[in-house]
């Protein structure tokens, strides 16, 4: 064990203090975050001094000791005599950056210190020494990639010239269209929309190896992966698990993914995101799930700007201390007008959240009880829109196909739809005695075309409603017959038939 670990506390000291004194070192003091901090004291000031500035609240002593008594935190960080005591250390905030630059190299030896004791655990208790060379490589890649210099990068910026020729790298995806490789996703949809079941099968697809996702979309990198389960019990991920794995005939190696279930986690709660930084940090976990969203922050008001504002800022962050991928599972708004598509402004609560997201992921109901529209959208504007279709449980089937692209399926649906309601009419027409809505359902189904009760009267409405039938009767002793044969008025005795 690790009995002492490198903290810059003098420079937190100043840092924190510049920011409590001038607004002006505020913006530099944002570069780190909370799990940079070393003394035990300084995370929930820090939170407190970011929550306030992704709100557009000014940032001072008295509105951080009223944030921190608010969140029950002023006696953790040592009451008021703690925040007087940071203000009188505080350095000017043309300094901030170089503090900011001592302090992220202290949480990079931290994080070193961690990743190294934790593979000497896996490299005694046999783990294979080429996975585990590969994997200890990655994570110091990422611990590079985050920087010693902060303080300089976060005020400098590149320049580009419109008369320069520009190249970007396309956005890298872990799961074609669906997970990017870095960025907060965001995964919505309504409830029985198969969200979790969805998000369960991308991950499990990646832990286990598998080619594609849906039989569709190429799987490119396999990062570890965290799914914290708020809502779903161990009984029931169990099932899906299981459920998932079944046609695949195969399992996740260990390690790949780890589940959470029912914590009592709040993303509010500054030291409940530092656990779950220093877990994917420790665990070199790259993918970290959150379900749902408002599960999993209690304290938060799910419609009030402040707080969505504030949870979406700890969401951005968690992203970049893990350098991963975040996915968000959250509601549906379940008052879209009718007629309007499925799309990210379904997104329930204010826009800081679709805000914060680099991709969108959601989900819709059909018709088919079986089938799911899917919406796809990533910042750079590129959406997509398709349909999957669902195995019912316990099949023993694949979870996920790909069902077709929605417009081409509506069309091709569409095209069947009118085929069947001119059958309609057509076997009105050759029975100009009038018939019954059994009677046409079994001629129908006597000539080769079987449909059901139901869709035989939703065609018979839009006949109706077109003017090309006519109908006789209430109830079950309704008669329908073809305006264009009609002769005379069906007689009382044709119109009580009964089909």
């Amino acid at each position: 064990m690790i009995d002492e670990l490198p903290m810059a506390r003098d420079a937190e000291i100043a840092a924190l203090g510049a920011a409590l004194a001038d607004s002006d070192a505020v913006a530099p003091l944002l570069a780190l975050s909370a799990t940079d901090f070393g003394d035990p004291q300084h995370p929930p000031i820090f939170a407190a001094i970011a929550r306030l500035d992704a709100a557009g609240s000014p940032v001072n002593r008295v509105t951080v000791h009223h944030e921190l008594r608010a969140w029950g935190e002023l006696d953790r960080v040592g009451g008021l005599s703690k925040l007087l005591a940071l203000e009188a250390e505080a350095h000017i905030p043309a300094a901030v950056p170089a503090l900011v630059s001592l302090i992220r190299k202290a949480a990079t030896k931290r994080a070193m210190l961690e990743l190294l004791e934790s593979a000497a655990g896996q490299a005694r208790n046999g783990r294979d020494a080429e996975d585990l060379v590969g994997e200890l490589g990655e994570a110091v890649e990422r611990l590079k990639a985050r920087g010693l210099n902060v303080g300089a990068r976060s005020t400098s910026w590149p320049l580009y010239d419109a008369a320069d020729e520009w190249g970007f790298p396309a956005v890298e995806f872990a799961v074609d269209h669906f997970l990017p490789l870095f960025g907060v996703v965001w995964w919505g949809g309504l409830p029985k929309r198969f969200k979790t079941l969805m998000l369960m099968t991308v991950c499990l697809a990646i832990a286990c190896g598998r080619p594609a996702f849906a039989g569709r979309f190429k799987i490119h990198r396999r990062p570890k992966i965290l799914y914290i389960a708020r809502e779903d019990g161990g009984p029931r991920l169990q099932e899906r698990d299981g459920d998932i794995l079944q046609p695949w005939g195969v399992t996740p190696p260990r390690g790949a993914i780890r589940f959470v279930i029912r914590p009592h986690l709040d993303l509010m709660n500054p030291a409940h995101v530092t656990w779950l930084v220093e877990t994917c940090r420790r665990e070199q976990i790259t993918l970290l799930v959150l379900d749902t969203w408002t599960a999993l922050s209690p304290s938060a008001d799910p419609l009030g700007p402040r707080d969505q504002a504030a949870l979406a800022a700890v969401v951005v962050q968690l992203c970049e201390d893990i350098a991963g991928t975040v996915v968000v599972v959250d509601h549906s708004r379940k008052n879209r007008p009718e007629g309007q598509a499925l799309s990210s402004a379904d997104i329930f609560g204010p826009p800081q959240k679709w805000a914060s997201a680099e991709h969108i992921v959601m989900l819709g109901g059909t018709d088919d009880p079986r089938r799911i529209e899917v919406f796809l959208e990533g910042k750079d504007g590129d959406t997509g829109r398709f349909l999957l279709a669902v195995s019912p449980r316990g099949s023993g089937a694949e979870k996920f196909t790909y069902a077709g692209n929605v417009e081409q399926l509506a069309e091709d649906q569409r095209a069947v739809g009118d085929a069947n309601r001119q059958a309609v009419l057509d076997t009105l027409i050759a029975n100009p005695e009038s018939m019954g809505v059994g009677e046409l359902v079994a001629t129908l189904e006597a000539g080769g075309r079987k449909l059901s009760r139901d869709t035989v009267q939703r065609h018979l409405a839009a006949l109706h409603k077109a003017g090309r039938v006519r109908q006789s009767g209430a109830g079950r002793t309704t008669r329908y017959f073809a305006l264009a044969v009609i002769a005379a008025e069906p007689s009382a005795a044709n119109e009580a038939d009964e089909a």
